[in-house]
């Protein structure tokens, strides 16, 4: 008898112990599914899943925030919905699929927007995910647009400057011979006002080269430096996190504010960040970034520290010397750098590198500050 009531006891415990394993693992279950559901339905990216014929199964909170008609669930996509790219997508979410290679499109034109789209294949269909990049990709044209016209001005001012000097001698002895020197006939006369009226009017030509120069110069204007950084940043972040870079902001709070051309100083900026990506590239076919903002006595310090390449000793000072370029042909100018060190000179500040072989290679520019700490 007692033999058969332990029996039973050990059933029962058994058998609570097991319906106790059974609702741990319905409520991790659950927790899981729960945190799943909320990981794709609050991404902030447009995310549709479909299944491996491409018919759309479901889509993320933010893709029913995107505007326009959005996909029912059995849609093809890219043939019943959003079928205006300009490349084949259904034909790219096909290949997809079957390779179950994922693929990213990091600039596709879908109306008058530009998205970043990604095709991740799993073995249900695939997951599409879409960024609309369109205010990045403005900023960063205007940006290269202004980059190319300082470029263009740089170029002009010294060209004028060589061209005006021989320019002037020309005018003042073409003159000077046509009043001093007796015995002139009509036609030497008629050749030497000429030789006076052409290069005259060469000097017009320059004179307006130099005005179009100049007039792309903006005035300057108190900023707080860490928005211009994040300014800048934001950007560039699509491309960088592409491209595998990893950035890291050590930017100080509160610090007192500079006084710059708001344009020049995110050019020299994102010509900093550009140079460092390619260097990390290079070297790793990925990269750590840290940018770094502090104050010292009457100066603000930015730092733009990378694990990428290293800058040979001999090169560190005439990375700043205009078509100085390390890199290879047709994919640099090198303008960039030595545009920025021109902007940081003019704005009475410096910029400098400093690189050793197996360290990182580290960009400082330096500006003077005004007013007094932001509260």
């Amino acid at each position: 008898m007692i033999a058969f009531v332990a029996l039973q006891m050990l059933i029962i415990i058994s058998l609570i112990m097991s319906v106790a394993k059974r609702r741990k693992a319905e409520k991790e279950l659950r927790e899981r599914e729960e945190f799943n559901w909320a990981l794709f339905n609050y991404n902030p990216v447009e995310t549709t899943v479909v299944d491996l014929r491409g018919r759309v199964v479901k889509s993320n909170l933010a893709k029913r925030k995107f505007g326009g008609r959005l996909p029912n669930i059995g849609d093809v996509m890219y043939k019943n919905y959003a079928g205006k790219h300009k490349i084949d997508m259904y034909a790219e979410l096909m290949k997809c699929i079957k390779s179950d290679k994922p693929k990213r499109f990091p600039a596709q034109k879908y109306d008058n927007k530009i998205l970043s789209i990604v095709i991740a294949p799993f073995s249900g269909g695939a997951i599409i995910t879409s960024e609309d990049i369109t205010e990045q990709k403005l900023l960063q044209e205007k940006l290269i647009q202004s980059e190319k016209l300082a470029a263009i001005g740089k170029l002009i001012s010294g060209i004028v400057h060589e061209i005006n000097n021989p320019l002037t001698g020309i005018i003042g002895f073409s003159e000077l011979l046509a009043k001093e020197v007796k015995g002139l006939n009509k036609t030497q006369k008629k050749e030497l006002a000429m030789i006076s009226s052409e290069a005259k009017r060469i000097a017009k030509i320059v004179s307006g080269l130099l005005a179009f120069a100049r007039k792309h110069k903006s005035q300057k204007e108190p900023v707080i430096i860490n928005n211009v950084l994040n300014q800048v940043l934001k950007i560039r972040e699509h491309e960088l996190k592409v491209s595998n870079i990893n950035v890291k902001k050590e930017l100080k709070k509160r610090l007192p504010n500079v006084e710059v051309n708001i344009q020049q100083i995110q050019q020299v900026f994102l010509n900093i960040i550009n140079n460092a990506e390619h260097a990390m590239l290079e070297a790793h076919k990925k990269g750590n970034l840290t940018i770094r903002t502090y104050k010292k006595s009457n100066m603000m310090y930015i730092e733009f520290i990378n694990d990428g390449k290293n800058i040979p000793e001999k090169d560190l000072m005439q990375i700043f010397h205009p078509f100085f370029t390390t890199k290879e042909t047709g994919k640099g100018t090198g303008l960039g750098l030595s545009i920025s060190y021109g902007i940081i000179k003019e704005h009475n500040g410096n910029i400098f590198a400093e690189s050793q072989e197996g360290k990182e290679t580290k960009i400082t520019v330096e500006l003077p500050i005004i007013g007094k700490d932001l509260k």
